[in-house]
């Protein structure tokens, strides 16, 4: 990382995402964060939550924080999204096929083809399921995500529960996640390229604020428990363009996304090809934990024109420089002046060379 990272670090309090459940406090969970660069400028966030034995739990709703400000309209439920075999086969990379869950209810089940019991049961969220908070003297956004009855006709206890989301990123949030450095160990480079630091925290309380934590616990304030995490799975989806450098000590495996079959779930409309990177972090006994991080780097395109102009009036004053100098003479006063004003302009392409 480069200093001016660690400085916007230190500076900033809170840095994670923090998942929590209300109404219960031993249920263990799956975490998928999916972040998509769609341009330098549009990134979006998908993030799902699967909760093990949820049916027959006291669990009332799940409760998310956000270290960035988000308002109405910057969450969206993916639940209508994932309504074919085919879309939800294509995210969890199996062979799922799905049925219909409780008459009048916005549950629908899925299993593993050829398997007896269902693996989670996708709950969509309502316009009223999804409930954005802020607190006056904290920095983020909290929001609530109220959850069906855990006991239901046609559920049987001890069968998951899957909900999705998805956040469109605004300049603000999407400074949490990422910051720019130029090049330095290459000059002609740093005028195309730009290297992107990405730093992505899951439940990490030492990076967040202690008034966060207080709100989240406090019985005063959402009185809700921080999930304990069996999996947790990133994944960063980018151009195939940009040149990724792995950080972090989480496994990590890639692949070229197949566009047609994800046309239904993109962020976007454009055809563009993409490069889905994916970490992930599961205890070999099985055993749950707290957190889970990653860290990474990409280099991309971003053409700096500044820098380029400074070469270029660089390279055009070297070479005026030496023509001049060839044909001058000593009482030639335009000659001088042509070559004061080329190495001028040489100095302040030279200056540009380091904005």
């Amino acid at each position: 990382m480069g200093r001016g990272y660690f400085l916007k670090l230190c500076i900033m309090k809170n840095r994670s995402i923090i998942v929590a459940t209300q109404g219960a406090s031993d249920i263990k969970s799956e975490v998928h964060l999916n972040l998509w660069k769609i341009s330098k400028a549009h990134f979006t966030l998908d993030v799902g939550i699967k909760l093990f034995n949820y049916f027959g739990s006291n669990v009332t709703a799940i409760f998310v924080y956000f270290p960035y400000s988000l308002k109405e309209g910057d969450i969206v439920d993916l639940g209508q999204k994932l309504q074919t075999d085919e879309i939800v086969a294509t995210i969890f990379n199996d062979d799922y096929v799905g049925e219909a869950g409780p008459q009048n209810s916005s549950i629908k089940k899925y299993k593993v083809r050829d398997q007896d019991s269902f693996d989670f049961d996708l709950f969509i969220l309502g316009k009223n399921d999804i409930q954005i908070h802020d607190v006056n003297g904290i920095e983020g956004t909290f929001v609530t995500l109220t959850l069906p009855e855990t006991r239901l006709d046609g559920v049987p206890a001890g069968e998951n529960l899957y909900v999705r989301i998805r956040l469109n990123l605004d300049k603000n949030a999407i400074a949490h996640i990422k910051h720019d450095e130029g090049i330095s160990n290459d000059v002609f480079q740093s005028a195309f390229s730009v290297n992107e630091l990405y730093d992505i925290r899951l439940n990490s309380m030492r990076d967040i604020d202690p008034k966060v934590f207080q709100k989240i616990t406090n019985a005063n304030g959402f009185n809700a428990s921080l999930l304990k995490l069996k999996k947790a799975h990133f994944f960063f989806i980018t151009s195939v363009k940009d040149k990724l450098s792995n950080g972090n000590l989480a496994r990590m495996d890639s692949r070229m996304l197949e566009t047609d079959k994800w046309s239904t779930y993109l962020p976007t409309n454009d055809s563009h090809t993409y490069m889905a990177y994916h970490w992930k972090k599961k205890n070999e006994d099985d055993t749950s934990f707290d957190s889970f991080e990653v860290f990474f780097r990409t280099i991309c395109d971003n053409k700096n024109i500044v820098k380029i102009i400074s070469y270029i009036l660089m390279a055009v004053s070297i070479g005026s420089l030496g023509s001049l100098v060839s044909t001058v003479g000593c009482g030639d006063i335009i000659n001088w002046v042509a070559i004061i004003v080329t190495i001028v302009l040489g100095l302040v392409g030279f200056g540009l060379s380091f904005l």
